[in-house]
């Protein structure tokens, strides 16, 4: 039997994200294939993809071992056959044996699948509203509930305990959920989305992303969210180039790394030794603090594609930047460190 290569590939990069790295759970780190489908989880997101590929008997293989071979070849097509729990694949002068397990310890996911065809489909106003809200999410505490974005009363809204973000739907079925960061991520408009009390599931054509739900009361960040009249208008065509020039911020993983931004003399950014300068500001009647701060430049590039209009507010002990869209469907709150 043969497998197309580049099928192969497109079909290992949607199940990679959801294949168990860690030894925990060994199965988990393997891939489940059958007739028409395979299916990958990691104990928190799940993939499955509808795929005639290898047209076998459902058993398990490592997906470490089967992306390490294909990724490996430059053939067109890949040889492969099945004999004593071996699984033998031949490209051109390269071949490997992977052994393969039963099937009967993977988890079994028919259900869901067969209940996520039935889901809502997703507009890019849903859409949109999580992913402006993601960078504000907690990926890393012991706090479940801050680790995804809670839909509720129209509205999504995330915070690791330091900053807020807030989106305004203009319609949204019934619902209240937390939805992990990975599934949050991987929604897109004209999706089908599925929740039940515990699980959710995004369909997009021949792949599901599907996971459990984060359980736990999420925190009321909207009392947290100031009133404010008086606002500053950014250039923030020319803020986000000034980004651009002292480091990129458009990636994950920077989410505990400081800038310093001055406005005692037009904007200044400061990173790691690099500095950017924005000449210019639009005052409409708020105030700018003639002070330098210091902030995390991977949510304030974000804020700066969602937001129009910028306040500073004092507390007693510290400062924060409170920004909002024109239109006030996204708002975001960052606290500020006096450098």
């Amino acid at each position: 039997m043969k497998i197309n290569t580049v099928k192969m590939k497109k079909l290992l990069a949607h199940l990679e994200p959801a294949v168990l790295k860690s030894d925990e759970i060994p199965v988990l780190k393997t891939i489940l294939v059958a007739n028409d489908y395979a299916v990958a989880y990691n104990t928190i997101i799940g993939c499955y993809v509808s795929t005639s590929l290898f047209g076998l008997e459902p058993l398990c293989i490592s997906f470490m071992k089967l992306k390490a071979f294909i990724n490996g070849t430059s053939t067109d097509e890949i040889d492969f056959s099945i004999d004593d729990g071996i699984l033998s694949l031949i490209a051109g002068k390269s071949k490997a044996r992977i052994p393969v397990e039963d099937a009967c310890d993977f988890p079994n996911f028919d259900d869901l699948v067969e209940k996520a065809s039935k889901g809502f489909s997703v507009t890019d106003d849903f859409s949109n509203g999580l992913k402006a809200c993601l960078p504000f999410t907690a990926r890393r505490t012991s706090r479940v509930v801050l680790q995804g974005v809670n839909i509720s009363s129209g509205k999504a809204q995330s915070t690791d305990g330091i900053r807020i973000g807030q989106y305004v739907f203009d319609e949204l079925p019934e619902c209240n959920a937390t939805i992990p960061f990975e599934l949050c991520k991987a929604l897109k408009g004209s999706d089908l989305l599925y929740f039940d009390s515990e699980r959710v599931a995004i369909k997009k054509e021949d792949v599901l992303y599907f996971g459990g739900l984060i359980i736990g009361d999420f925190p009321d960040v909207e009392k947290y969210l100031p009133t404010v009249k008086k606002y500053v208008r950014f250039p923030n065509k020319e803020m986000r180039i000034a980004l651009k020039k002292v480091g990129d911020f458009s990636e994950e993983g920077l989410e505990n790394a400081q800038c310093e931004i001055s406005f005692e003399d037009g904007i200044e950014i400061r990173y790691e030794g690099n500095v950017a300068q924005v000449e210019e500001y639009f005052d409409f009647g708020g105030k700018l603090p003639h002070q330098k701060f210091k902030l995390n430049p991977y949510h304030f590039e974000k804020i700066l594609s969602y937001c129009d209009r910028f306040a500073f507010v004092e507390k007693d002990t510290f400062s924060l930047l409170y920004a909002i869209s024109d239109n006030g469907k996204f708002k975001c709150l960052l606290s500020l460190e006096k450098a």
